[in-house]
């Protein structure tokens, strides 16, 4: 798990720069994903004042950075990973990811694509905010396209999470 602190005055990039830290995923957010068997995980936890719902978490991660950001994500999910979204359109998801599970602290995202099942946790705590991703690989090509695109996800995913908390 990376920890991001939100400081007063700075760009995103210099807060996600000058103050991640790695740390281990929790195994409540293992629980969260319901996936019997995590091929991958990461974790990404920023501390800030904001309050919000679990599933504002997941709005304000996805569907508030500039414009094209949302698009672009939903048609790479989509059309490269293959990803079972709905539409962008559609108030009842998250981008098109089914929520499963909402509750008072966490929100679970969830998707399926050929060869892996996605599960995206958010979780609101009193002083932060933490995403975690976790992916049952269920066939190899899903374990290789996901080390593909893995680097570019953790980068993405850190920056999301710190521009939404802050």
């Amino acid at each position: 798990m990376l920890v991001y602190r939100c400081v007063a005055g700075l760009s995103t990039a210099n807060r996600i720069r000058h103050t991640a830290q790695p740390m281990e995923t929790t195994q409540r957010a293992r629980e969260h994903s319901g996936l019997s068997r995590v091929g991958y995980t990461d974790a990404f936890r920023v501390e800030t004042a904001r309050r919000f719902s679990p599933v504002e978490l997941a709005r304000n991660v996805f569907e508030q950075p500039h414009p094209p950001l949302p698009a672009t994500l939903h048609f790479l999910w989509s059309k490269i990973v293959r990803l079972d979204l709905t539409s962008r359109a559609d108030r009842t998801r998250v981008l098109g990811w089914k929520v499963l599970t909402p509750s008072s602290d966490a929100v679970v995202l969830a998707s399926d694509a050929p060869g892996m099942h996605v599960r995206l946790i958010g979780v609101v705590e009193p002083a932060a905010v933490s995403w975690t991703a976790t992916i049952e690989y269920q066939k190899w090509y899903g374990r290789a396209l996901f080390t593909v695109l893995g680097p570019v996800r953790r980068t993405l995913a850190g920056y999301l999470l710190a521009r939404a908390a802050c």
